[in-house]
Order: C-alpha cells, then sequence, then structure tokens
C-alpha cells in the first residue's frame, strides 16, 4: 500500500512550471527561496514574486499561461487557482477552468479566455480581451466579455461593468514584447551579420552560430542548446488567435444559382 501511494505521488503533475522570468523569485511552500529560471517546477501553495525590475511567465496545469509584471506576487494553489496579492498578470486560460482569488472579489476563466487582472489598493480591475469571465464581488457577481472591464468597489463606488479596458490590455501586451522581444538574441545577431563589412561571413551552424550562446534561462540545461522548437515554446503569440480579426476581408458572402 505505502508503495502504491508513494507512486501515485511520483507520477502526479505538478501544478506548473517556469517558462522564462527575470528578476523573480520562488517561495517554497515547505520552506526556502530559489531563483525562478526557465524548467524550475512549481508545487502547489508555491508563492512567485517579481521584483521592481522583473517579469516572469509560468505553465499551470493542461496550458494555461500566466504572465507577470513587475512587483507581483501571487500564490500558486494548484493547476487551476492562483491567489493574486498584489500587481498585474495576464492570464490566457487553456482547456480547463482558472480561479483567481483578489482577497474580497474572485475571478473565474472560462476555458480558452484571455484577460489582464491587476490588484492595487484602490480595488481590482479585469479586462478580458477575448472570452468570457466571471467577477464575484461583495456587491454581487458580474459576467465580462471581450471587449469589457469590470472594477471592484472602493470608497463608495460600487462594483461595475462597462465597455473599455483597451488601454490596460495594451500595457500588458507591451511589457510581454519588451521582455521576450529578442530573449534568445537571434535578431541582435542578424543586425551585426548584415552591417558587418568586408568578405562574407562564414556559414553559420548550431555549433557556430548564436544558439550555442543562449542563456541558461533560455535553454533550460547547462548542457548545449535545445534546438528551435524552444523559441516556439517560451515566445508563444502575445494573443489568441480570435482576438484580432483576420487578415484579408472580413466578409463573407454565399451567392447560390437559379435555373429560370
Amino acid at each position: 500500500m505505502i508503495a502504491v501511494v508513494a507512486l501515485l505521488a511520483i507520477a502526479s503533475p505538478q501544478p506548473g512550471v517556469v517558462r522564462v522570468a527575470f528578476g523573480t523569485t520562488v517561495a517554497r511552500a515547505e520552506g526556502g527561496t530559489v531563483p525562478a529560471e526557465t524548467g524550475v517546477a512549481l508545487a502547489a501553495n508555491d508563492r512567485v514574486a517579481t521584483q521592481d525590475d522583473g517579469y516572469a511567465e509560468l505553465q499551470l496545469g493542461r496550458g494555461a499561461r500566466v504572465r507577470f509584471s513587475a512587483l507581483t506576487r501571487a500564490l500558486v494553489r494548484d493547476a487551476t487557482r492562483l491567489d493574486l496579492a498584489s500587481g498585474r498578470v495576464w492570464i490566457q486560460a487553456g482547456p480547463d477552468a482558472i480561479t483567481v482569488e483578489t482577497g474580497a472579489a474572485s475571478v473565474v476563466l472560462e476555458p480558452r479566455t484571455s484577460l489582464v487582472i491587476e490588484r492595487a489598493p484602490t480595488g481590482v480591475i479585469v479586462t478580458v480581451r477575448a472570452g468570457r469571465a466571471e467577477l464575484s464581488t461583495l456587491d454581487g457577481d458580474f459576467g465580462v466579455t471581450t471587449g469589457q472591464i469590470a472594477r471592484t468597489g472602493s470608497r463608495g463606488r460600487r462594483s461595475g461593468v462597462r465597455p473599455g479596458g483597451r488601454a490596460l490590455s495594451d500595457l500588458a501586451a507591451l511589457e510581454a514584447r519588451e521582455a521576450l522581444g529578442d530573449v534568445l538574441g537571434f535578431e541582435a545577431f542578424l543586425l551585426a551579420r548584415a552591417l558587418r563589412r568586408g568578405p562574407p561571413p562564414e556559414r553559420v551552424t548550431v555549433e557556430s552560430g548564436p544558439f550555442t550562446t543562449y542563456a541558461d534561462r533560455v535553454r533550460g540545461s547547462r548542457e548545449g542548446p535545445a534546438g528551435l522548437e524552444l523559441e516556439d515554446a517560451i515566445r508563444p503569440p502575445p494573443f489568441f488567435e480570435d482576438e484580432v480579426p483576420p487578415k484579408g476581408p472580413n466578409v463573407s458572402v454565399d451567392v447560390t444559382f437559379q435555373e429560370e
């Protein structure tokens, strides 16, 4: 019986993992603090905190992404629950619903929902980029859908939902681009080669190109480069496909022909 329980404990998946992080620490539930680096597994009730110049992206459960802005602190309850103590997070839910507790309010993201949550002394702000979320407050429950922003009540004002939230959403996207823009140094490498004078440079290979200088936090290992597949893994698109209109005509016309 003891062997079976031990086997189940080993086989059970971790709630999450660090995808990429700068200026971020993980305070373990069992005690001690470690730097957040790519590949660091998150256990239940671990606390993640970013410094004033920090940024982090975590994966929770089955494909949910959580991006931490600077000066953000949160408790990872498990693969689908997060307690936001302070700061701002951008969450993209996967196939499972995600619950975020913010003290006097809670937010439940439906599967495939993308939203930004900010907790400050003046209250909680939720803006939905795609999908739908349910905000529960002392003033009642509110459904928040794409293109809407919700605020919890403070200083005599009641909680409510209205259209908007584009500024906060764009700010989160800008932070992600600045933090993850050229994390591999590939763009800088191409620019240096383009501006190089003299004879043509030698052909680049995996052994001689920029991939040999991946930082440990990027390649997730000290044994060497992990390959181009890693770039797609740590630099996903900053939005879901249905968050922006597709390229080309956005009008569909059906034509039928009938003989007379």
